[in-house]
């Protein structure tokens, strides 16, 4: 199996701050996202771009990895990933 699955976002942000003068801001975000089960095993992988009014571009990603042992009804999984908040 393999699946794909992706997307889109938009957020606009308007406050009252005076002291910095900075009052409105905005992050546009794509993101794309994959899955396969290989012998047993599933494996995920996804990557994001946000684009932030005042911090740029950012890009991050992350992977991770789940084995189920059927016999003790247990599953091993790991991740790593990376992200990415605005000041």
């Amino acid at each position: 199996n393999f699946f794909i699955s992706g997307g889109a976002s938009y957020r606009y942000m308007k406050s009252n701050d005076t002291y910095s003068g900075k009052n409105s801001s905005y992050i546009k975000s794509l993101f794309v996202q994959a899955h396969s089960d290989y012998y047993g095993i599933h494996l995920t992988g996804a990557v994001r771009v946000d684009k932030h009014k005042t911090s740029g571009s950012k890009f991050t990603y992350k992977f991770s990895v789940a084995y189920p042992i059927e016999k003790t009804r247990t599953t091993l999984k790991g991740q790593y990933g990376t992200g990415f908040k605005s000041p």
